[in-house]
């Protein structure tokens, strides 16, 4: 047991240096971080344009190759090799605001340490959130650290520099600590609707809440939270428009607007790194086109949210769990759903992946699910060394990589759903 508790401690820290000395020397063929490209040298444009939201279209524009940012990048970062765009809101360019003012490089590495940080921080909190008398849960998350930062999700978002760690993955695992370890909800409902500042993450704080609400058991806490949680967007949006004035916050909705419009129409490219059924099934039948296939995918994924929903109301109103299993639950099954019922949900997104994969597999009763639960292993084996090799940039190497992706995403939240159905019906059986 200790060389095995050795072992876990060291990988993080072999991983996290490696991850550091490819990002310095840029070792890897064409290494872009989005940090560097696109989230820096956004708001270092801005900066120098005395924070006239250049960055954003004007409401009567709708063309972002013609902005005046992009334009920039593609003069000073004749070596970025894809549209240089900042999609978040206003306020979010404070966040990068005092790294334009050390030398690029630098910053990049700063971001990456910080984002190195944060999640572990966030592993740390989920493993206790959810750590208890009769489960080993937190034994188990704490033992696999270090095969949760090689995973290729997590591994490609801090190789990149990307948001999804700090934008999401912190104020989702902050929420869910608050609940679970100090049953304070309305404070988790705001802490929650800090993920407006990584919109895909969005989807998963507004599915707890509502299956809260709608819950027998849950309901006063729930709409505790769900008040939090529209508390803290209505201050996030009173801060945008006092900071940066009614017009750049449209300008802001409005781009999002033509963002979603440009993403269909470069969905070939985006698979590449989109892992959603949606995008996924359209590129496998080469039907960029089909109106009534993104229609009919549209359906799919509402009547997923609903299942969703109605999978939670089922473990919330359940006799036999515990409140705290019950909210671990729909923890799981909703954080597990992202990818069916969104549209844009990038590979660098599937942060919570690798711990709700270890929880699946460390803590709930698979016996009756083997055939899945080793097609499941088989095909993250095959997609983490897909990643690691490529680098999620090479086309030759990741060519099937979404297919396979999203067949293991849709396998772990049929085993999920399943198994959490049981403990709803029967007994806790969760180790």
């Amino acid at each position: 047991m200790k060389q095995l508790l050795n072992y876990y401690n060291v990988v993080p820290l072999i991983a996290a240096i490696l991850i550091c000395l490819l990002a310095y020397f840029n070792v890897t063929p064409g290494y872009r971080p989005d940090f560097k490209y696109a989230f820096y040298a956004n708001v270092e444009f801005l900066r120098q344009n005395n924070f006239n939201f250049v960055i954003y279209p004007k409401l009567n524009e709708d063309d972002i190759v013609k902005l005046a940012s992009v334009k920039y990048i593609d003069k000073h970062m004749p070596d970025c090799t894809f549209i240089s765009v900042f999609p978040y809101q206003p306020i979010s360019t404070l966040v990068f605001l005092p790294f334009t003012y050390l030398n690029i490089d630098l910053a990049t590495q700063i971001w990456l340490i910080l984002n190195l940080s944060t999640l572990i921080i966030c592993y740390k909190l989920l493993a206790k959130a959810f750590d208890q008398n009769d489960s080993k849960i937190g034994k188990h998350i704490a033992f696999n650290f270090g095969f949760l930062i090689m995973v290729g999700s997590i591994f490609i978002s801090l190789y990149l520099g990307q948001t999804a760690i700090i934008f999401g993955l912190l104020p989702i695992t902050l929420g869910v600590y608050l609940g679970l370890f100090k049953n304070r909800y309305f404070l988790s409902g705001m802490i929650w609707s800090l993920t407006l500042f990584k919109p895909q993450f969005v989807f998963l704080a507004v599915i707890l809440s509502v299956s809260m609400v709608i819950s027998r058991n849950f309901r006063l806490s729930g709409f505790k939270n769900l008040a939090g949680f529209l508390v803290g967007l209505i201050i996030q949006i009173i801060f945008n428009i006092v900071l940066f004035g009614w017009e750049t916050f449209l300008r802001w909705i409005h781009f999002n607007q033509i963002y979603a419009t440009h993403t269909a129409q470069w969905v070939k490219y985006l698979y590449l790194n989109v892992m959603t059924l949606s995008l996924s099934t359209i590129e496998l039948l080469n039907a960029h086109h089909s109106t009534y296939l993104k229609l009919g995918l549209f359906i799919i994924s509402f009547i997923g949210l609903i299942f969703t929903i109605l999978v939670n109301l089922k473990i919330l109103n359940s006799d036999k769990l515990s409140e705290k299993i019950k909210f671990i639950l729909i923890f799981l099954v909703s954080a597990s759903s992202l990818p069916i019922i969104e549209f844009y949900y990038c590979y660098y997104d599937l942060v919570f992946y690798p711990f709700i994969y270890l929880v699946l597999i460390n803590c709930f009763n698979l016996d009756k699910s083997k055939r899945l639960l080793n097609l499941s292993k088989i095909l993250l084996f095959t997609i983490t060394i897909i990643n690691l090799y490529g680098l999620g940039f090479r086309q030759d190497s990741i060519k099937f990589l979404p297919t396979l992706m999203v067949l293991f995403l849709i396998i772990v939240y049929g085993l999920i759903v399943k198994n959490s159905l049981e403990m709803a019906e029967e007994k806790n059986i969760i180790d």
